[in-house]
């Protein structure tokens, strides 16, 4: 093998001889071997290489540095790499290779096909809950949808055909993937506490109307508003109730006359 280096400013050569034989200007011994799992320079395959020198035996997988790609493949008995950005997302899987799991394993996955985003075209999309689908070239479609955070909203949307992601802050609550003001959690149509007058809630998970238990016991719904609440648990939803004995009769949700 004529092995050539630089000395000062001049190219030097010297000649080895090979115990076994030379390829691709190196030096192999004769139970050198090289195999890999993903088919070669593959970058949208995750792949693991082993390298077999004697009785040594190494083993390099492929693997994201950034959105770049280390490939390991061989050549032959050697094994080489090259570094290249990603047409796409550079990603890691777990393979199977030799009889075990490898994790982190890194590939390239294409530019997805599409992204949309249903909220796309409000004015303030932190304050609707929308849904960002994006379709990969296999026809596959994955789903994010924004969602709390505590105080704040992940608020996901397309950046191209790629998914995007940012937090905001909201200026009260996030329930259920958007922010929104406590006092828009619980509207009650006769505007609080009041026996002699019929009222419906509504909010966020349902609805309460006043009504009769009996001819002298009203159930009244009222909004408390200010309350500490876990925005996104139905389990206190700002709706409460409260009992009134009518000293006339109940009738449909309202008593006559004063109450007791």
């Amino acid at each position: 093998m004529t092995e050539y280096s630089c000395e000062d400013d001049a190219i030097t050569s010297s000649l080895f001889i090979c115990d076994y034989r030379c390829s691709n200007g190196a030096c192999i011994d004769s139970s050198s071997t090289c195999s890999e799992n993903d088919g070669g320079n593959n970058l949208s395959g995750a792949g693991v290489t082993k390298l077999v020198v004697g009785t040594t035996q190494t083993g390099e997988k492929d693997r994201c540095i950034g959105n770049n790609i280390k490939e390991y493949f061989c050549e032959n008995t050697k094994r080489k790499s090259v570094t290249v950005k990603c047409q796409g997302i550079c990603k890691n899987t777990s393979v199977p290779y030799d009889g075990n799991t490898i994790t982190e394993v890194g590939y390239c996955e294409p530019q997805p096909e599409s992204c949309t985003d249903s909220d796309s075209s409000e004015a303030d999309p932190s304050l609707v809950q929308g849904t960002v689908s994006i379709v990969n070239v296999r026809g596959v479609q994955t789903t994010y949808e924004d969602k709390c955070e505590g105080k704040k909203v992940l608020e996901y949307s397309c950046d191209g055909n790629s998914m995007a992601s940012n937090l905001v802050e909201c200026s009260d609550i996030c329930v259920n993937g958007a922010c929104t003001v406590r006092a828009n959690l619980c509207e009650d149509s006769d505007s609080g506490n009041k026996a002699d007058v019929k009222g419906t809630i509504n909010n966020s998970y349902g609805s309460f109307t006043d009504f009769c238990s009996n001819q002298k016991r009203l159930v009244e719904g009222y909004c408390k508003q200010g309350d500490s609440v876990v925005a996104n648990s139905k389990t206190n939803s700002l709706i409460h109730l409260k009992t009134f004995i009518c000293k006339n009769n109940c009738q449909d949700g309202v008593c006559l006359g004063a109450v007791e």
